[in-house]
């Protein structure tokens, strides 16, 4: 492949990127090709650094998933209690106040959302890492503003020395 910012490309070395990728072939081959491989397994090789896509999926898998099923458990755990008492307190007060949090919940954008929690709980409260996933790294990450919080205050303790 080519570097980024080689200056210069020739011809020739067009020539070779297109056979390399196939691109040299009719679109109806390079699909069937592509969906034939996609059968067996095959997603094909990153652009970017050349491994195999199922490879970059099969390591961004369990991240996803667990993010995927936290969150499902969280929205399983906050929708059931409020919908059953919206159930219980139909058109009372209490049914008003939960229909119109749950109306402005789903007006914001989800990207919107998530990105005033990663301020919320990383920024402003330090709670989680910002963004990373590592188990070993987060718990440690946790536990430093407890150990701040912990910790004796040294520094009195050297002024009062001196």
């Amino acid at each position: 492949m080519l570097s980024q910012g080689s200056g210069s490309v020739t011809e020739q070395d067009l020539a070779n990127i297109r056979q390399a990728l196939g691109l040299n072939r009719p679109f109806h081959e390079q699909y069937l090709s592509y969906m034939q491989g996609l059968l067996h397994g095959d997603f094909g090789r990153s652009f970017m650094g050349g491994t195999a896509v199922a490879k970059l999926i099969g390591d961004a898998l369990p991240a996803t998933l667990m993010l995927a099923f936290t969150s499902l458990i969280f929205s399983i755990l906050i929708s059931l209690p409020l919908g059953i008492q919206a159930a219980i307190k139909r058109g009372k007060t209490t049914d008003q106040a939960i229909r119109i949090l749950s109306l402005v919940g789903l007006s914001f954008p989800n990207f919107w959302l998530a990105l005033m929690l990663v301020l919320l709980l990383s920024i402003t409260f330090p709670l989680l890492p910002p963004s990373g996933w590592s188990a070993p790294a987060i718990s440690a990450w946790c536990a430093r503003p407890c150990w701040k919080r912990c910790r004796p205050n040294t520094s009195w303790w050297r002024a009062a020395r001196a």
